[in-house]
């Protein structure tokens, strides 16, 4: 099980389950046009977990097309790269951030 978590650039977050990892036609749904890897961004927390080896992803175009600067995305990205250099860590879109999940936590959450 995988836990998609977006991030919006008016700060709206949202998750849900998927039984398998988002191939790049999906993700490029999400973060609406082509997409790309957001370096060094392999952890974030969401409703108070961390979750780790995570992958996120953002439109590569973003700033190009003139798409909403994401000020939550790019905190949480400077959260998880904390070394990199704030001057260039903005990102412009939604942010798809996808990490495994055991099945059990699943069925732990939709219980609560």
């Amino acid at each position: 099980m995988y836990i998609y978590i977006t991030v919006k650039p008016d700060g709206t977050l949202a998750s849900e389950y998927k039984k398998d990892r988002p191939d790049y036609k999906e993700v490029q749904k999400y973060v609406d046009g082509i997409m790309q890897v957001v370096p060094y961004f392999s952890s974030m927390v969401f409703d108070g977990r961390k979750y780790n080896r995570g992958t996120a992803y953002c439109n590569e175009e973003g700033w190009l097309r003139g798409l909403q600067p994401n000020p939550l995305a790019s905190a949480c990205w400077m959260k998880a790269c904390p070394k990199g250099d704030p001057e260039r860590m903005h990102i412009a879109g939604t942010l798809l951030f996808v990490a495994k999940v055991k099945e059990e936590e699943v069925a732990h959450v939709k219980a609560s």
